[in-house]
């Protein structure tokens, strides 16, 4: 079967209204942010609004980490001792570890995207430094996205000092994440999938490379989808939902739109 370029604009025509759909209904519950593209077609609601980044921010960290491992100015192999790491509490396994353990920073790299890890991700932070990573996401026309305090920083929070980014911003971040094999593989090892992955599970075909995040009252995931020779980039950001489990359902939703439109324009091919 040939499919007419003008069939694959009303199929992505209607994806867009089953995604304004899910707006619609679950916008009553909270702030939501969406940021979306496939193809140079975009889909976009509030995608230039300011949330809180939660472990979204982890994902420029990693850009800038091995950035500084290509000018040399980080061995990605050198050994760091769990009892050099600061222990804090939140998402992770370095935390479980015997204080005796060692890691290349490259295992931190990669626990503190596909584990979330905030150990990891708070000492990759003093290493790679929180005003270079704020550069670079300058550099990657990221403005609205800051790093203004560590992970599980309670104190810096109750003093109103939060992370920050919108749904364009992370888009943005994952196109850059794209340009890089290496990068791209850490984040296809990602374990936490109950989000924007969810109803991908019989989609064996494409490739799902996501990063989630969450807060009190927080729920974020943005993915790079890959089928083919073809990426879907996506990224859901919701604040203020007071029911965390409706955050994540409008998420997998989400999910479970795209899953449909990429299978559609799959079996066209």
């Amino acid at each position: 079967m040939i499919r007419k370029k003008t069939d694959i604009k009303m199929e992505f025509s209607a994806l867009e209204k089953k995604i304004n759909e899910l707006v619609l209904l679950y916008g009553k519950y909270g702030h939501i942010g969406i940021s979306m593209e496939w193809q140079e077609k975009k889909i976009e609601y509030n995608n230039s609004d300011l949330f809180p980044s939660a472990s979204l921010i982890k994902l420029p960290i990693l850009i800038e980490l091995y950035e500084q491992a290509k000018e040399g100015e980080i061995n990605l192999q050198h050994l760091i001792k769990i009892a050099d790491i600061e222990p804090v509490g939140g998402a992770g396994i370095v935390q479980a570890l015997s204080s005796s353990s060692t890691l290349t920073i490259k295992d931190l790299a990669a626990l503190m995207i596909i584990t979330s890890d905030n150990m990891a991700a708070n000492f990759l932070i003093d290493r790679a430094g929180a005003n270079r990573i704020n550069d670079r996401c300058k550099k990657l026309g990221m403005h609205a996205t800051k790093l203004n305090r560590k992970m599980m920083d309670e104190q810096a929070r109750r003093r109103g000092i939060e992370n920050s980014t919108t749904p364009l911003d992370m888009l943005k971040c994952l196109k850059e994440i794209k340009k890089s094999e290496i990068l791209f593989s850490v984040l296809l090892q990602q374990q936490l999938q109950s989000k924007l992955p969810f109803y991908f599970r019989e989609e064996s075909a494409i490739q799902i490379a996501n990063k989630t995040g969450e807060l009190d009252g927080v729920d974020h995931d943005c993915a790079i989808l890959q089928f083919g020779n073809q990426t879907f980039y996506v990224s859901v950001l919701t604040e203020q939902f007071l029911d965390d489990n409706k955050a994540k359902e409008f998420i997998r939703l989400i999910g479970k739109c795209i899953a449909a439109f990429l299978k559609e324009t799959r079996e066209g091919e």
